[in-house]
């Protein structure tokens, strides 16, 4: 779906979803950080007061993007530290 970024409308008859697509795609990117975050918080909260060991070799949960989707094509890989909003704008 990328490349109907710079598709000339007229030429299209997929253009109009181009914005959904972008909202759907934002609104999924966010969800999986707050996944991440949640697992993060989880293995934290194990090693607080269940076991200090629990999944200290592996460290943290992280979001894996070997495509480059959301870096411009730059394949790379980030520990979310915060929750993101869910509650983007609908599109037309």
């Amino acid at each position: 779906m990328k490349g109907y970024r710079d598709a000339d409308p007229r030429f299209n008859e997929h253009y109009e979803l181009k914005a959904a697509y972008e909202v759907w795609e934002k609104r999924t990117h966010a969800a999986l950080c707050n996944v991440v975050v949640a697992l993060n918080e989880f293995t934290v909260t194990i090693r607080n007061h269940l076991n200090p060991k629990y999944f200290f070799l592996e460290g943290k949960f992280a979001v894996s993007d070997d495509f480059g989707v959301t870096n411009d094509m730059v394949p790379m890989e980030y520990i979310p530290t915060e929750y993101r909003p869910l509650n983007l704008p609908n599109a037309h």
